[in-house]
């Protein structure tokens, strides 16, 4: 089931940004909450964990990955994932519904809408656009605000630090962080090139 939402951010890394519409797919989710007493406002260790952007050979063959790497289950609800386009222009990609969640270890999908199943699992959530190979994402927490992001070039709202690496995405490469989830706010340290596992 594809519903379509609106998400709003008031104000990210010091910028302020217009809402913005955003498409976010779940097979039997309810709509988005904005009461943020009906979800937990507790981060956990959720990250982007890998992500590969669009390309011209396969414009659609994107995804971002993100995972838990906390001790407990983490409601998304009013979470938003937001896509890096540029240095100034960003778009909200996924807003999460009421319910939405990832369990401690946990990983979500997050794919084009158009993903096929040669690329890969099925996803948990679809969004409608694509990233460029100089872009990258932000996951916003609404109630502690920036959560984690990660970007492929310099100036991005999504950058943290220095860009995380341009790998062969042809060859079917991801950007991703190792075993543990390291993160060091530092996208160039904590992001290393290697076979996409999306999903895994």
């Amino acid at each position: 089931m594809r519903s379509i939402y609106v998400g709003t951010i008031a104000a990210m890394t010091g910028l302020a940004l217009l809402s913005l519409t955003g498409p976010v797919a779940a097979t039997a989710a309810a709509p988005a909450s904005t009461d943020a007493t009906t979800e937990s406002a507790a981060t956990g260790g959720v990250v982007v964990n890998e992500f590969a952007p669009s390309v011209p050979i396969w414009p659609v063959n994107e995804f971002v990955e993100l995972r838990n790497t906390g001790e407990q289950t983490v409601a998304l609800g009013g979470w938003e994932l937001v896509a890096c386009l540029s240095p100034t222009a960003w778009k909200v990609a996924v807003r999460f519904p009421s319910g939405a969640e990832i369990p401690p270890g946990g990983y979500l999908l997050l794919t084009h809408l158009d993903w096929a199943e040669a690329f890969g699992p099925s996803p948990d959530y679809f969004y409608d656009v694509e990233v460029p190979e100089d872009g990258g994402w932000l996951l916003f927490d609404p109630w502690s605000g920036y959560a984690d992001g990660v970007g492929l070039g310099s100036g991005l709202a999504c950058t943290e630090g220095e860009p995380a690496p341009k790998c062969d995405w042809v060859a079917d490469e991801a950007v991703t962080r190792d075993e543990q989830g390291k993160d060091t706010d530092d996208n160039s340290v904590d992001f290393t090139c290697r076979p996409r596992t999306p999903g895994f």
